[in-house]
């Protein structure tokens, strides 16, 4: 993916936790939530992007599924120009396969470079294929063992992230090699975006922007 360029601060404890997952000689499955506009899109972009690797980076949306999987196609081929895909995914099973044959591909060429994927916004592609988490379980079942497989699934929705994905009846429950809640920045971290107001504007700052506890 192209970036444009961003101001960024903090949050280097959470860019250290995603680089151990990226840089690790097993394949994960992360689980990373949050509170909408806090801000986990931004900072896996900034992570990833600063590993220098090809990623896929796949935001869903309430569009119905055949759209997604048309924009998850897109992600694929920005990321993968080389990739042969003369359609869209028929269905995220058949994107998944990719990613373990892309994976396949690189253990037998002895490629160093891990298969990464993204997918934000997760509830919104589940509203739209019910199977979705099964789909991602018996994958991750079967694929799981790869030494180069990194799959990040992101949610704004704390209440599905917490019930359908991190609950002991979901149907990923411990098979996720990772999951943290990102929470909102506090005062200090968030006062370095303004390194030229007094302090008591970054206090103002900071209550507008909501970070006061209520």
């Amino acid at each position: 993916m192209e970036h444009t360029a961003f101001r960024f601060h903090n949050r280097a404890k959470e860019q250290e936790v995603i680089r151990r997952f990226l840089r690790s000689s097993r394949s994960e499955m992360v689980i990373l939530y949050d509170r909408r506009g806090v801000g986990k899109s931004l900072l896996l972009e900034r992570v990833l992007a600063e590993e220098g690797v090809p990623y896929i980076f796949y935001r869903a949306t309430r569009r119905a599924l055949p759209l997604q999987l048309e924009s998850l196609s897109e992600a694929v081929r920005e990321a993968y120009p080389a990739a042969f895909l003369p359609q869209p995914f028929g269905s995220v099973a058949v994107f998944l396969d990719f990613l373990s044959h892309l994976a396949a591909q690189r253990e037998i060429s002895g490629h160093q470079e891990p298969v990464i994927a993204v997918i934000d916004e997760l509830p919104y592609l589940a509203d739209v294929d019910a199977g979705l988490l099964t789909v991602l379980q018996h994958w991750w079942d079967a694929n799981k063992r790869r030494p180069n497989l990194k799959l990040f699934l992101a949610g704004s929705y704390l209440s599905f992230m917490e019930r359908q994905v991190l609950d002991a009846n979901a149907p990923l429950y411990n098979r996720r090699t990772g999951a943290f809640k990102l929470e909102a920045m506090d005062y200090a971290e968030a006062a370095a975006f303004f390194p030229r107001y007094s302090l008591s504007d970054k206090m103002i700052a900071y209550a507008v922007l909501g970070g006061m506890p209520s």
